[in-house]
C-alpha cells in the first residue's frame, strides 16, 4: 500500500515531463519572435553552462523571469549577497541576456564592496566585478560593445573616481599589479614570453591591442585606471563595423556609442592626470597632467564628432553633445596650459574655440577669460576636482622653478606664494576627514619635486 502513492507521483512526474516536451516547442517559437533566444551558439562554455542552455530548453527563459523577479524583490529589501547568488543562476540559465552580467559586477564592486569597513575586502569584491564581466560575460558576448563599456566603468569610476573613501587603496593596488607585469609604465619592446602571459591569461590584455592603443591615442601609463577604461571602451567601439552607419539606430550603435563617450572621457582625464609617480616602498601615488596627449586628445574629439555629422535623429543629438563636451575639454585646457607657461599654445586654442563654437561669448578676451576661470575657482574652491586644483598648484611651482632657473628670483618667489596659498585654500575648504581622504591634494613639497622634475623633461622645454 505504501507504494501506491510513489508510483502515482512517479506517474505524475513523468505526465509533467510528457506535458513539457510537448509545450517546449511552442516556447522556443514564441521566445525567438520576441528575440529572447541566444543570439549565436556559447562558446567556451563550461559543462554546467552548455547543460542548462540544452536541457532546459525554452523553459530557462521562463525560470530566469521568476528569478529575475525575485532579485528585483530582494533589491528592494537590501538582501545583497543573496541577489548575487540569484544573479549567478540567471546568468547560467540566460549567458547572453547582458543585463544580467551587469547587474551582477555592479552589484558586487558597488553594493557588496561597501560592506566592508576594510579596504582590503572592498578591493576583493571590486575584482571579483571585474573578474565576472572580463572573464566570463565577455565570453559569452564577445561582440557586444555595451558590455566593454560595463567593464570600462568599473575601472573608469569605481577605481578612478573620488566618490568611494578606499579609493586611493584600489588605485595602489591596480598600479602594483600592472607595475609587476610591465616592469614600468607600458609595454616595453621587448617584453618577457613570462609577462606576456600574464597579460593575456590573468589581466586578459591582448600585448597587441595594447600597443595599437598606444599608437593611435597614447602612449599611456598602463598602470592607471582610465588606462584599462579607455582600453575596454576601445575594444568595445570596434566590435561593430566601421560601415553601419549611426543613423541605422541599430542595438550594436547604442553601445558604441556608450563606448565613443567613454573614450573621450578617458582621453580628457589622462590629459588631466595621466602622469603618474608611483612608489610602492614610500606609498606614493601622485597624478600630474599630461601636457604632451593634448594634440591626440583634440585629434580624437574631432574624429569622434566627424563620424555624427550629417547623420539623422539621435546621431545628429550625440554630434552636438560632443561638441558642447569638447568645448568644455579646451576651455579646462587652457587653462591648464596657462597654469604651466604655455601662454601661446593656449591663445591658439581660444582662438580655435572661438572659431569653432558659436555659442561662445567672442566679446570675453583672452586675459578676461584666465582671470574671470581663476576667480570662480578660488570661490566654488570645495566643488573643484582634485586633477585641476593639481595642476594649478603644480603648474604654479613648476613656473617658480623656472623662474628661478632664469635668476629672477623675485616673480619665482611670487610664484611660489600663489602656490601655496591656492594650497591652503583648497585644503581648508575639505573639513571632514573623508572629503580630505577622498579629495585632498599631495603635500605641497611632493608637488614641487613633481614641478622640478618636469622641468627636466623635453616637452616642458618650450611654450608650445
Amino acid at each position: 500500500m505504501k507504494k501506491a502513492p510513489s508510483i502515482f507521483l512517479l506517474l505524475a512526474a513523468l505526465l509533467g515531463l510528457w506535458g513539457a516536451a510537448g509545450l517546449h516547442e511552442r516556447l522556443w517559437a514564441y521566445r525567438a519572435r520576441h528575440q529572447l533566444l541566444p543570439a549565436a551558439p556559447l562558446e567556451n562554455a563550461s559543462p554546467l553552462m552548455v547543460f542548462t542552455t540544452v536541457a532546459l530548453g525554452g523553459f530557462r527563459g521562463l525560470i530566469a523571469d521568476l528569478l529575475w523577479l525575485r532579485a528585483i524583490r530582494l533589491q528592494q529589501e537590501g538582501r545583497i549577497f543573496e541577489i548575487a547568488q540569484l544573479a549567478d543562476w540567471i546568468a547560467k540559465l540566460e549567458p547572453h541576456f547582458t543585463t544580467v552580467w551587469a547587474f551582477q559586477a555592479w552589484n558586487m564592486a558597488y553594493n557588496i564592496s561597501v560592506l566592508f569597513p576594510d579596504a582590503e575586502n572592498r578591493w576583493r569584491w571590486v575584482c571579483n566585478g571585474i573578474r565576472l564581466l572580463r572573464d566570463e560575460g565577455l565570453v559569452y558576448n564577445p561582440r557586444n560593445p555595451s558590455l566593454y563599456k560595463e567593464l570600462g566603468w568599473l575601472y573608469q569610476h569605481k577605481i578612478g573616481y573620488i566618490m568611494d573613501s578606499a579609493h586611493p587603496f584600489y588605485k595602489r593596488k591596480l598600479a602594483e599589479t600592472m607595475q609587476a607585469a610591465l616592469h614600468g609604465a607600458r609595454l616595453g619592446a621587448d617584453p618577457k614570453e613570462a609577462d606576456l602571459q600574464r597579460l593575456r591569461e590573468e589581466l586578459k590584455l591582448d600585448p597587441a591591442h595594447m600597443r595599437q592603443l598606444d599608437a593611435e591615442c597614447g602612449p599611456f601609463d598602463w598602470r592607471l585606471p582610465e588606462t584599462h577604461a579607455l582600453y575596454w571602451a576601445w575594444r568595445g567601439r570596434h566590435m561593430v563595423p566601421e560601415t553601419s552607419a549611426p543613423a541605422t539606430a541599430s542595438s550594436g550603435w547604442s553601445g558604441v556609442r556608450a563606448c565613443d563617450q567613454m573614450m573621450l572621457q578617458c582621453l580628457a582625464t589622462a590629459f588631466r592626470q595621466g602622469r603618474l609617480d608611483f612608489d610602492p616602498a614610500t606609498d606614493l601615488y601622485v597624478t600630474t597632467p599630461r601636457l604632451d596627449l593634448l594634440p591626440q586628445v583634440m585629434r580624437f574629439y574631432e574624429e569622434t564628432i566627424a563620424r555624427y555629422i550629417g547623420n539623422a535623429g539621435s546621431a545628429r543629438d550625440d554630434e552636438r553633445f560632443i561638441r558642447s563636451v569638447y568645448a568644455n575639454f579646451l576651455g579646462e585646457a587652457i587653462i591648464v596650459l596657462h597654469c604651466y607657461g604655455r601662454d601661446a599654445q593656449a591663445r591658439e586654442i581660444y582662438r580655435q574655440v572661438l572659431r569653432q563654437h558659436p555659442d561662445v561669448d567672442r566679446t570675453i578676451s583672452y586675459d578676461d577669460f584666465i582671470g574671470a576661470s581663476f576667480s570662480a575657482m578660488q570661490k566654488d574652491v570645495i566643488d573643484l576636482p582634485p586633477p585641476t586644483a593639481i595642476a594649478v598648484v603644480e603648474g604654479l611651482l613648476f613656473q617658480a622653478c623656472r623662474q628661478r632657473a632664469a635668476g629672477d628670483s623675485a616673480t619665482a618667489a611670487e610664484d611660489e606664494r600663489r602656490a601655496r596659498a591656492f594650497w591652503d585654500l583648497y585644503m581648508q575648504a575639505r573639513v571632514s576627514e573623508d572629503h580630505r581622504q577622498r579629495t585632498g591634494l599631495p603635500e605641497l613639497d611632493i608637488l614641487r619635486r613633481q614641478a622640478e622634475r618636469r622641468l627636466r623633461e623635453p616637452e616642458m622645454t618650450d611654450d608650445g
